[in-house]
């Protein structure tokens, strides 16, 4: 029975982890990409705050405009990106 109760636990994602996970990739992309004109807090630099932007607004903003350049990030790493956003907005 034990056995049975850790596989079902192994097959059943655990939201906690997987938020953690995307959290853990967002503070990497932004901090390999976007600490550099957003600061690292996300709330200063020459770009502005972002802190708490959601999907469409990141979207939107990888598209490029004004100052900001074209991004390409794949779907997984915009909803990283934000739960990272997301974090940082309540800190």
């Amino acid at each position: 029975m034990r056995k049975l109760a850790c596989a079902v636990l192994l097959l059943c994602p655990v939201p906690a982890l997987a938020d953690a996970t995307a959290e853990d990739l967002g503070r990497e992309i932004f901090q390999d990409i976007c600490a550099a004109c957003h600061g690292e807090t996300a709330a200063t630099g020459i770009a502005g705050d972002i802190r708490g932007a959601d999907l469409s607004t990141v979207t939107r903003a990888l598209r490029g405009f004004e100052a900001m350049p074209t991004f390409d990030f794949t779907d997984e790493e915009q909803v990283a990106l934000v739960a990272y956003l997301a974090a940082l907005e309540g800190s």
